[in-house]
């Protein structure tokens, strides 16, 4: 116990050295840096998050072919109508992966993210279905954020024009969407699934509505990898008290809940989810100099440990 409160001592006191601005690639700047509360997985960057979410299936013959669909679409609808095939097999809810898109919040407060003239847009899916495990597989899951000038003018309200049915995602803004730098990318490493409470849900698997508590995991930079993964301090957050009992990550997207039901007398089933809601936290120091100052606090608690031998 004495061992692991003095770790997290020499984490926060290392962050409390440089609570001067991050200085992070594409421009971007955390002004005010908040302290960390890493057991309950907080870093010192913290950002809300506005998201939008979709279901989608792959076409069984052709695995480059998927399309948007409702979840009152399954078990019913055929693949033959979606790809244009003569397939009659309908597709079930262990066919379906989860996608999203959104855009982090700028400001000046405690932990945010800034960036004066540019926005960092989210994109994330492959969260495979599995309702035999009350979640998803997250085998093929990814998370990218983009940087991108504002000139770039993603509307995420303008992605779908109709999020009730027919949902086809408007072209413009997908490529405004991934149209910047891919700022950092991750995948998804630890997941809890919680659906929400509600007899209607049952219906739909607990997938038309609900939350989920995500790590996630940051590899360092390389080609085709985020140009600020090198500035992510890899394995320094750990979950929300015992409750979710995730081994420690890198950074933590949380409070992540959505809603595809519409709320109105019929609870009619969005294609697009509604009601969306959520949260992305990470530890991150500028480099090279700041993990240079997070290293000798490292160090200075090593020095300590061996004085006490």
């Amino acid at each position: 116990m004495l061992k692991k409160t003095l770790s997290a001592l020499a984490l926060v006191t290392a962050f409390s050295a440089v609570a001067e601005p991050i200085l992070l690639p594409g421009g971007v700047v955390v002004n005010n840096p908040a302290v960390p509360d890493n057991s309950n997985g907080l870093g010192n960057v913290n950002s809300s998050l506005e998201f939008i979410q979709w279901f989608e299936v792959t076409n069984p013959d052709d695995a480059s072919q998927s399309a948007i669909v409702g979840l009152d679409q399954v078990n019913s609808t055929t693949y033959g109508s979606l790809f244009g095939t003569s397939s009659t097999a309908t597709f079930g809810f262990d066919d379906l992966s989860l996608f999203g898109a959104g855009e982090l919040t700028l400001g000046n407060g405690s932990g945010d993210l800034n960036c004066g003239s540019c926005e960092l847009t989210l994109s994330f899916g492959g969260l495979g279905v599995d309702t035999a495990n009350g979640g998803f597989n997250l085998d093929g899951s990814f998370v990218n954020i983009y940087v991108s000038d504002l000139a770039s003018d993603f509307d995420l309200s303008a992605l779908f024009a109709n999020k009730d049915n027919g949902a086809a995602a408007n072209a413009t803004q997908m490529a405004n969407l991934m149209g910047g730098s891919l700022w950092l990318s991750g995948t998804f490493d630890q997941l809890v699934y919680n659906a929400d409470n509600n007899p209607y849900n049952v219906t739909y698997s607990g997938l038309a509505a609900g939350s989920l508590v995500a790590a996630v995991q940051v590899e360092p930079t390389t080609a085709g990898t985020g140009i600020a993964n090198d500035n992510i301090v890899n394995d320094s957050l750990t979950s929300f008290g015992d409750f979710f009992n995730f081994d420690s990550f890198d950074a933590l997207a949380f409070s992540l809940s959505s809603s595809f039901v519409d709320g109105g007398a019929t609870n009619q089933i969005n294609t697009i989810s509604r009601q969306n809601s959520g949260d992305f936290s990470a530890n991150m120091v500028s480099a090279p100099g700041s993990l240079a100052i997070l290293g000798a606090g490292l160090l200075a608690l090593a020095r300590i440990r061996r004085s006490k031998k």
